[in-house]
């Protein structure tokens, strides 16, 4: 057998060295961190009647900061951290949306790290029991602004007096692609008229187009299936939301 002379050291150096550089592209340091904040936080109620409820109404759009200073709770899917809320009495029909948006950035080898937070919610009545719980599609779509972001759309059971949105606990040892750098070439656009109901035909209304109402007044559009480039990040314990109640409406619900 030949053997190349010279190289032997070299390349007991350079292994470990790519396992970092490949573990490190695999990871993220803020989702890292808190995975651990998760683990390390005791559970802040016995029950959800003890949750901290935030009170929201109808045409309001709320943002939600899920991060290690929330509070943790052990839900259906494992301990995670959330946020609570108070829903008001209403008239008619109405749905609430929960949008998640990526956390994406670049690293000082100029490529795309991050994460996301994929939001589950589940109602409550006013004896806390439970509603089934809603998971949000890993379909990304972008609104006027460029932003990424997925989000689920359901209707509020007519006796759900809470809400509270957190995440699948076991999704947090895994990671989702997610699009990056994106043409509008293509895609399905929507526009959004300032009433929050899309423009045209309200019998072709697409899932995309009833999430027009946490847009008003811009576009949302899905990315092309091709030329795309797409970021593998991980599920991260906490993320950026923002929670949309709207009220009496006749638009198609999103699928669950």
């Amino acid at each position: 057998m030949r053997r190349l002379h010279g190289f032997g050291p070299a390349v007991a150096v350079m292994l470990p060295l790519l396992s970092m550089f490949a573990a490190g592209c695999a990871s993220d340091p803020q989702a890292d961190a808190l995975r651990t904040a998760l683990a390390a936080v005791p559970v802040c109620c016995s029950s959800p009647r003890e949750f901290p409820f935030r009170p929201v109404a109808i045409g309001q759009r709320a943002v939600v900061a899920i991060d290690a200073m929330s509070p943790a709770f052990g839900f259906p899917g494992g301990k995670s951290f959330f946020g609570a809320f108070a829903l008001p009495t209403s008239p008619g029909p109405a749905f609430a949306t929960v949008a998640s948006f990526p956390v994406l950035r670049r690293n000082a080898l100029n490529e795309w790290v991050g994460s996301y937070f994929s939001p589950v919610f589940i109602f409550y009545d006013e004896r806390f029991e439970p509603s089934a719980p809603f998971k949000a599609p890993t379909r990304f779509m972008f609104n006027g602004n460029g932003q990424r972001f997925a989000a689920v759309r359901a209707p509020v059971p007519p006796d759900a007096r809470y809400l509270a949105v957190f995440t699948d606990a076991r999704l947090l040892k895994t990671s989702l692609p997610v699009p990056v750098e994106f043409s509008t070439a293509d895609t399905d656009v929507v526009a959004c008229d300032i009433s929050g109901k899309a423009a045209g035909d309200p019998a072709n209304a697409t899932p995309v187009a009833s999430l027009c109402g946490l847009f008003a007044g811009l576009s949302i559009y899905t990315p092309p299936q091709s030329g795309t480039w797409y970021a593998t990040v991980p599920y991260a314990a906490g993320g950026n939301l923002e929670l949309w109640l709207s009220g009496p409406s006749s638009s198609p619900d999103v699928t669950r």
